[in-house]
């Protein structure tokens, strides 16, 4: 079962994406920066997020940096519009009837 990915408006993701649409930065870079603003642990969170932008497309990497993509700039604009940001879509969901 393949489970839905969303990047929620003010998650890690969306700092993530505000960060490189600025200017591009190493995962190391967003990491020390994540843990000047999150505190403790931060960084390796942001790490996860950036690697899940990176696996969706919304960012790339570059001689060891990350940037954000066209795909990514759309995203960053829907994050900001107060609306969750799913890269494979809106998930519907499925009822079946209750077997007896």
């Amino acid at each position: 079962m393949t489970q839905a990915i969303k990047f929620d408006t003010g998650g890690k993701a969306h700092w993530v994406l505000e960060r490189l649409a600025v200017r591009p930065h190493s995962r190391l870079e967003l990491m020390e920066l994540a843990d000047d603003h999150y505190g403790r642990k931060g960084g390796r969170k942001v790490s996860y997020a950036a690697g899940a932008l990176h696996g969706a497309g919304y960012v790339c990497e570059r001689a060891g940096k990350y940037e954000i993509t066209a795909l990514g700039v759309t995203g960053l604009a829907t994050l900001r519009a107060d609306r969750g940001l799913y890269p494979r879509g809106e998930p519907t969901a499925r009822v079946f009837a209750r077997a007896a």
